[in-house]
């Protein structure tokens, strides 16, 4: 307030406001002002703890002093002076009037309808557990505001739409005037909103996007807020323990199945790098546009290829209708991988006994040691009646590792943010994470990478590594007819 009034000058100038007036006579418009200025008055007394009060008193003197001037006739050099001084103070006042900060805001779409509902619900679960958490506690301390302040979020539905995300991303920003942003679900949709991100300046951790093209793309602003590298990885444990089973047990011909878009892409490519590295011939290989609802005919082409070993990039749709089209035309291959929907709890629940023997890939041991998970799972059964994925672990970690960064940082800066987050590891639920590294397997210390799960018996068990596994694999897989 440098440039600002104080009482003193204020009483001043409403001196010389009535000096001016007596002097030309004009007692009428004097009394009729004197009311008003003895409240300007008794306001200024408070004015470093009411500044709103202030500008009304300064706005209805500057009215009134309008009015005289109209009456009495052209206005003389003081007076002129005073109205600009009064203008300026009006602007002064307007400039410092700010609500006071009560809490950091975040924003974010997501798929809340939509092909990617299963998983971005999920994802949505553990970021609104670790919100909750938080302002339990009583937010997070931010230096700068010299208080500690709570986390909300905005929120809007991007119905798995890359474009309406976009949109969406654009208005959190100018609009909304959020704080800070947290990706979307599905590299896809990642992909549109990075560059409206990266062109206000707003760092992007993508907690639900791993499609290696989202880190080749040279983007200040984003990182993977996450473990275990990008997609060409989720098949790799798997592919490396098949790999090397004995000659007599291990398959040889794979058919490889993905959906068109980013993410899925990712894991089609990691695939058939793998089998050539490990020894496999890929037999047959599709991708099949978004929205596919038949899976029968890619599914009874793998198996006229005599595929013994099915993977397949995948949500929890896809993955689902794969393994129905499966069983519909009898193929029985050693192992089946489906990426995403195995991993979710519907999973169990919406194919029963046909789910069991498949295979999927996560980034999160649920019986790590690891910071809070304990109390992360605690509280998602608490809270939602069912376990965390590794969706809603991914979302939990992004908000430890906020709320690590806005605490040691003392600020909402997004660079300062985005700095010191890319130049530190940090404790998480999912392991110790260091994010200026993506894309290696040694992007999480524990568990080492990706871990394989399987259903057994309804039950998701971790089965791949051995060092954190809860069951062995169940493996081969037995022909639908013995398994009925």
């Amino acid at each position: 307030m440098s440039e600002s009034f104080s009482g003193k000058d204020m009483l001043t100038i409403l001196l010389i406001v009535v000096t001016l007036i007596s002097s030309a006579g004009t007692l009428f418009y004097v009394t009729s002002l004197s009311g008003k200025l003895m409240n300007v008055s008794d306001d200024l007394e408070g004015v470093s703890g009411n500044l709103q009060s202030v500008s009304e008193s300064v706005l209805t003197l500057s009215e009134t002093t309008v009015d005289i001037a109209e009456k009495v006739g052209a206005p003389s050099p003081e007076l002129s002076a005073l109205a600009e001084r009064l203008e300026a103070f009006e602007e002064a006042m307007e400039e410092i009037r700010v609500e006071p900060k009560e809490y950091i805001v975040f924003g974010r779409s997501l798929a809340f309808t939509g092909k990617y509902t299963q998983p971005a619900l999920m994802a949505h679960k553990g970021w609104e557990l670790w919100i909750k958490l938080v302002n339990e506690n009583g937010g997070i301390y931010v230096k700068e505001y010299g208080k500690k302040l709570k986390v909300k979020c905005i929120y809007y539905d991007d119905e798995s739409d890359p474009t309406t995300a976009a949109e969406l991303y654009r208005k959190l920003i100018e609009v909304d005037k959020v704080d800070l942003l947290v990706g979307p679900y599905a590299s896809a949709v990642n992909y549109a909103v990075q560059s409206i991100a990266e062109s206000y300046g707003y760092m992007l951790p993508i907690t639900e996007g791993t499609s290696t093209e989202l880190y080749e793309r040279g983007m200040r602003y984003s990182f993977m807020c996450g473990p275990g590298g990008v997609a060409t990885y989720y098949s790799y444990p798997f592919m490396e323990w098949v790999g090397n089973l004995p000659e007599e047990d291990r398959p040889s011909k794979v058919a490889v199945l993905a959906e068109d878009t980013a993410f899925p892409i990712s894991v089609y490519e990691g695939v058939i790098a793998q089998s050539e590295e490990f020894g496999f011939e890929v037999v047959h290989k599709e991708l099949y546009p978004k929205g596919t609802t038949d899976y029968v005919p890619m599914v009874s082409a793998a198996k006229d290829a005599g595929a013994d070993l099915l993977m397949c990039g995948t949500y929890f749709p896809d993955a689902a209708g794969i393994v129905r089209a499966a069983k519909e035309v009898d193929f029985n291959p050693k192992a089946i991988l489906c990426t995403v929907g195995p991993t979710l709890p519907e999973w169990g629940s919406e194919l029963g006994a046909d789910g069991d023997w498949i295979f999927s890939s996560s980034d999160w041991d649920p019986g790590a040691p690891t910071f809070g998970n304990a109390e992360m799972i605690s509280k998602m059964r608490e809270e939602y009646g069912i376990d965390p994925d590794y969706h809603t672990a991914r979302d939990y970690a992004c908000g430890q590792i906020m709320e690590a960064a806005i605490m040691a940082q003392g600020t909402l800066d997004n660079d300062e943010l985005l700095d010191y987050i890319l130049q530190t590891s940090f404790d998480t639920v999912i392991g110790k994470l260091s994010l200026g590294d993506v894309g290696g397997l040694t992007h999480i210390a524990w568990p080492p990478g990706y871990v394989i799960v399987q259903w057994q018996e309804g039950e998701v068990e971790v089965v791949i590594p051995s060092e954190v596994a809860t069951a062995d694999p169940a493996y081969p897989t037995p022909s639908w007819d013995e398994r009925s």
